[in-house]
């Protein structure tokens, strides 16, 4: 008898733990990360918004194809008022 309530005792806990971490990683990847992005102003330019939002160093061309990959632009060009997102 002891061994049964042993082993339900276990169980429970293991059960009890197991949801808990569960629970922590589908609340983790439930979660939106913010992404960044900027409106387009007018005389904007993916290069100008590049020069603005690349770190120190990083290669401004790069940037561009990554805003670009990102916002699936089939090539440079952006209107005013436009979302565009930012690796």
């Amino acid at each position: 008898m002891v061994f049964v309530i042993s082993v339900m005792l276990l169980l429970f806990v293991g059960g009890t733990v197991s949801a808990w971490v569960v629970n922590d990683d589908a609340y983790a990847k439930s979660t939106v990360s913010a992404q960044a992005y900027v409106v387009v102003t007018q005389g904007d330019t993916l290069w100008s918004i590049a020069s603005s939002h690349a770190t120190k160093g990083e290669d401004l061309r790069e940037y561009v194809f990554q805003i670009r990959k990102l916002n699936n632009l089939k090539n440079v060009t952006i209107h005013e008022g436009q979302k565009v997102l930012l690796p």
